[in-house]
């Protein structure tokens, strides 16, 4: 192997993680078996929602110098008490079953 081939390997290998740094996303998804209103709010405020059918799943770009975020599941777009979790850095949760008031259930708290 030539010392320019090695350059060029490594150089590619960097693109290809700070590219794949560059997309990490939070995501929410709807594990139930009814329509909910969804948010994801990254570390940095920026906040993506949106009434998600079953099945259905909702992401959001993370910033770098942010990681992770909160997700949340409310009865109704107009709600405001409703149910949130934290997630890490390209963390991810599942709603299993909606109940107001916080007392959700979701794939990160159900044993």
């Amino acid at each position: 192997m030539n010392l320019q081939f090695l350059l060029s390997a490594a150089a590619l290998v960097s693109v290809a993680a700070a590219a794949s740094a560059a997309t990490a996303e939070i995501c929410i998804e709807n594990g139930t078996d009814a329509a909910y209103f969804f948010t994801a709010q990254n570390g940095a405020g920026q906040r993506a929602r949106a009434t998600l059918a079953p099945g259905a799943r909702l992401c959001l770009s993370e910033t770098p110098d942010h990681p992770g975020g909160t997700v949340a599941a409310f009865g109704a777009a107009d709600q405001l008490e409703g149910c949130s979790r934290l997630v890490g850095p390209a963390g991810s949760d599942t709603l299993l079953d909606y109940v107001d008031f916080d007392r959700c259930r979701w794939t990160s708290n159900s044993g």
